[in-house]
């Protein structure tokens, strides 16, 4: 079976790590008209639901999600983000605000472990432990290369890639 990555974001083969402190820079930029300067999102007039969710804070998503993980948030806000508008981020902004926006508190995970099998975890699932020499920070931020190629050498290229969606 061939793969295909659900977008142009491919930082995940860069040799750096995402900067959430360029990140901010977008977001201030980019994001706060409709997410707000704390992350909060915006509600819908009636009050019942966001108009724009909030990126974090308590009524975040939590870390452990599928959009905790740097590779999916960034393929959504590069194919998403900025909302209505025609001009989009460039890979490196859709990965460095994306890295900003990981990088705030949100809930913890409160569920049972969702890789009980260490191998088979993400190279970027955001909460460890992990089963091999990789930093948290790493599997976090990046740079991803390093972890790939240590998964592809040890299990193979399609294992190292089937959990990460990519």
């Amino acid at each position: 079976m061939v793969r295909r990555r659900a977008s142009a974001v491919s930082n995940h083969e860069s040799p750096d790590a995402a900067d959430p402190s360029k990140g901010q820079k977008v977001y201030e930029a980019q994001c706060i008209a409709c997410h707000g300067k704390n992350g909060e999102g915006r509600w819908r007039a009636d009050g019942k639901s966001f108009e724009f969710p909030p990126l974090w804070g308590k009524q975040a998503w939590s870390v452990g999600t599928s959009m905790s993980r740097l590779s999916i948030l960034a393929r959504f806000v590069k194919g998403n983000m900025p909302f209505n508008s025609t001009t989009k981020l460039s890979d490196e902004d859709a990965w460095n605000v994306s890295a900003y926006v990981l990088s705030q508190k949100r809930p913890p995970w409160k569920g049972i472990m969702p890789f009980p099998v260490l191998s088979s975890k993400p190279f970027d699932y955001p909460i460890g432990p992990y089963a091999d020499r990789f930093s948290e920070a790493q599997h976090r931020l990046g740079p991803f290369k390093p972890i790939i190629d240590y998964w592809t050498a040890t299990q193979g290229a399609e294992a190292a890639l089937s959990a990460s969606g990519i």
